[in-house]
């Protein structure tokens, strides 16, 4: 295993046993930045979380308010629908596929070793619709879609 990734997991796994999950900043390169958990599946027995097209620090308190959450008990599934993650905007929970987990969560693929349940939280456009719904601005879908 190259050297870059056996810290990169130790780190993993220093913050997992501090925290009891990471929030791992992604550059898209070329495509949107996102950002994602590692530990939820271990810490708490809850499926990661993913999320894209957002400035990738938000994304990681986005991701940290998550997983604080699920820290006191709160669970998220496929199609929830939740109004206080993001200030003033519904958030929605989806299902990613295990080829699309493989293709974005490779460092908690390689952690875990094994496959892994992962949902997409995604964000609505300036008219309230989400990536999966008619009607939803081509950009809003261009900078969530990973699970649609």
């Amino acid at each position: 295993m190259k050297e870059k990734v056996k810290k990169m997991l130790e780190r993993v796994a220093q913050d997992i046993q501090s925290h009891g999950w990471q929030a791992l900043g992604v550059s898209g390169k070329g495509s949107p930045d996102f950002a994602y958990t590692i530990g939820l599946t271990e810490s708490y027995d809850h499926p990661e979380i993913i999320m894209s097209g957002l400035k990738t620090p938000l994304m990681q308190a986005l991701l940290n308010d998550i997983g604080a959450l699920v820290k006191e008990g709160q669970v998220f599934e496929d199609g929830q629908m939740v109004q206080d993650i993001i200030k003033g905007y519904p958030v929605k929970f989806v299902r990613l596929s295990e080829k699309e987990v493989d293709e974005y969560l490779m460092l908690a693929r390689i952690y875990y070793n094994k496959s892994i349940d992962a949902l997409q939280c995604q964000w609505p456009d300036k008219n309230g619709r989400f990536p999966s719904e008619d009607g939803c601005s081509e950009d809003t879908i261009r900078q969530q879609g990973l699970a649609i």
